[in-house]
This record gives structure tokens, sequence and C-alpha cells, in this order.
């Protein structure tokens, strides 16, 4: 859960609550799970410490596993307060500049991470959440005044169907988080959407819709939606993808442009499926009308040929899934700042949420006293 308060001010605090411990029970879902009695002992610690910071919030912004019945949710709508699901929030964020999306069952975060830089590298002023920290990047999310945002959109919940964008990657479609699809076929159903879009909502209609062909699911979607241009090593594709070398040290394969530009990728991580990635990123950056073969400044002091496919090898290789740690100034209980990971980052995007979400309700977010500053 975050709380954020006087972010549209562009310098409030913001709060991260994450779940106390939960019960590690076989077979039911993690949003079901039980806490622990460590779990409720840590809980009331945190509430008790928050209390004490005198926190008055502009905004919550919780995730699908606080229930709607959640006493603190619950508290917060009695108080007026806005509560927005991350798909909210994301959904609000999407709709204030043009937004890049990438999606599929495998991959997201290692291609939005290569897309971000190789938009970067190409000239764009980009702003980027990837759910990973990025070294390569320098952040994990960067909110700026440039023209594009690229963002991962997760399928799990369906956040990916509720973002504006203006062009979108597929990476595959397999069947996963079937606890909320139910079915592959619903699965293949919301990629062809996102795809497509909504026809009750422009603005989650992309123009531009790149999407792997090797992958069986994804090839459904492509067939399914039409017009949609492709990538990977199967023949016929727009974007033919030859792999020339596969070793624990890396790929080097050889990528074709539909106007028969040979564009070569080299990758410092190993797998043809990162070699796929790739291949997909520098489809979407041609597509939009950058040229996929512009020099990142990244990479001029590299010995190796600097092309703008070369950052797949850095951002694949930092797009991993270690946790930041943070230490708030202040003293809360032992266990809070573990795993908030990139909250920091977050900083920037709460200004915007809190704009975006004032034009849905204005009457509940009037003036309020400022809080004593505390900083993640």
């Amino acid at each position: 859960m975050l709380v954020a308060s006087d972010w549209s001010a562009g310098d409030g605090p913001v709060a991260v609550l994450r779940h106390a411990k939960a019960e590690q029970t076989f077979g039911v879902l993690d949003h079901e799970r039980e806490l622990t009695d460590r779990g409720r002992r840590d809980a009331h610690a945190v509430g008790e410490w928050l209390a004490a910071q005198e926190i008055d919030a502009d905004l919550v912004i919780c995730s699908t596993a606080i229930k709607a019945d959640h006493p603190e949710r619950q508290a917060a709508v009695d108080a007026g307060l806005p509560v927005l699901s991350r798909a909210e929030a994301l959904a609000g964020l999407t709709r204030l500049r043009p937004t890049i999306a990438v999606s599929g069952t495998h991959g997201k975060t290692t291609s939005t991470a290569m897309l971000a830089l190789a938009m970067r590298s190409a000239g764009a002023n980009v702003s980027w959440l990837v759910g990973s920290t990025v070294p390569a990047l320098g952040s994990p999310a960067h909110w700026g005044d440039g023209d594009w945002f690229v963002v991962e959109a997760d399928e799990s919940d369906d956040t990916h169907l509720a973002l504006a964008r203006t062009a979108v990657l597929l990476t595959n479609a397999e069947g996963e988080h079937l606890d909320f699809h139910g079915t592959l076929g619903r699965v293949i159903d919301g990629y062809v959407e996102f795809l497509t879009g909504n026809p009750a909502d422009a603005a989650t209609s992309p123009t531009v819709r790149v999407a792997g062909l090797d992958d069986h699911g994804a090839a459904l979607v492509a067939k399914a939606v039409g017009g949609v241009v492709t990538f990977g090593t199967t023949p016929g594709t727009d974007w033919w993808l030859e792999v020339l070398t596969e070793a624990v040290t890396g790929t080097t394969s050889m990528l074709t442009s539909p106007s028969g530009d040979r564009i070569a990728l080299r990758l410092a991580v190993p797998g043809d499926h990162n070699a796929r990635n790739a291949a997909g990123v520098v489809a979407l950056v041609g597509e939009l009308g950058f040229d996929p073969t512009w020099p990142p400044p990244e990479l001029h002091h590299s010995p190796a040929p600097a092309d703008v496919s070369s950052i797949a090898a850095r951002s694949a290789a930092s797009a991993s899934s270690t946790t930041t740690h943070i230490t708030p100034p202040r003293s809360p209980p032992r266990w809070l700042p573990r795993r908030v990971g990139t909250v920091a980052a977050w900083w920037p995007f709460f200004s915007p949420i809190s704009t975006a979400a004032r034009s849905v309700w204005p009457s509940t977010l009037g003036p309020r006293s400022p809080p004593p500053t505390w900083w993640w």
C-alpha cells in the first residue's frame, strides 16, 4: 500500500506498507494467506509507528491483495480519500503522455529496460517504469519532461488493459496467472485486447503493434488482431532474427529489418530468448521511426561496435530481481524497510498521479495541513 501526502505540490512524502509475515500454506493463493503471530505483532507495530508520524494522506494506492473490507482501506474511504489500485494509478499516468507498453508472460522486465535504454540512446527523452532494479538506467523508474513513457504492463490482474497506449510490444503469451484469468483462452483474449484496445476508450488503442512470432500464443494473438508487425526466427517475420552463436558468455545474432537492413545484436547474457527480447525492442524502435542503428552514448567507450541493439546486453545483464534496501531517517519497526526496494524511484510519479486523481476526485483532494517531512 502506498500513501501519498501532498504530492500535487511535488514535495510530499510517501509511505510504503508491505504486508506483514503470512503463513506459507500449500494450495492457498497469496492474497488469501493468513498472517502469522509475528505478522500480527508487526502489523500493530507499524500502525503505531505510522500514527506517531502524524501522516495526513491525500491519496492511497493499494494492491489487489488489500481487500475492500480491509480496516485501513475502509478508513481511507470513510475519510473521503481517493483509493486507487495499481492499475488505476498507472492508467492515470499513461494518459499524461504517449505511452509504450510492454507485456507478455515472460521477458517484460528485460524488454522494458532494453526499450527505455534504446529510445534514450536514439535521442528520445523518455520516462520509464520497470519492475526491477536496472543499474544501466540509473533507476527503475523515472518521470521527466519528455515525450514518451515506457512502462512494463503486468497482465496478472489485467493491469495491461487499463493503460492508455500509443505503441505496444508483446513478447509471448502462455497460460499463467490462471487463478485470475481462469483459462488460457482468457489470457489470449486479454492480449488480443492489449493489441487492439477497448472500443469504448480510444486512448487504449495503439497505433504501433509489435509481437513475437516464435511463440505459439503470441502468434495466435497476432493472427487474430491482424496488421501486427512481427519479429523472431520464424521465416516470414517482418523483423527476422538469426541467432549466430550461443555461449555462456552471451549471444550474437543478426536482425534483418523489413527494408533489408541487417543489424548486429550482441548480448552479454546467454539464451536465445534474450536475443528475441532484443529483436522485439529494436523492431519497435524502428517502427516508431527511430534509427535502430543509432550508436548509444553509453557504449562509445566499448571496444565492440556500438550499435543501438548492443544496449540489450547491458540492459538484460542488469535487469535482475535484486532489492535495494532504503532505510528511513526515523526508527520504524525493524522489518519495515525490508524489501521496500525501489520506492525512492517512485517519488517523481506522485505529483502526476495526484494531478490525475484530482481530475477524477476534485472534491476529495482539497488542501491539507502538511505532515512532518520524512523521506525514504
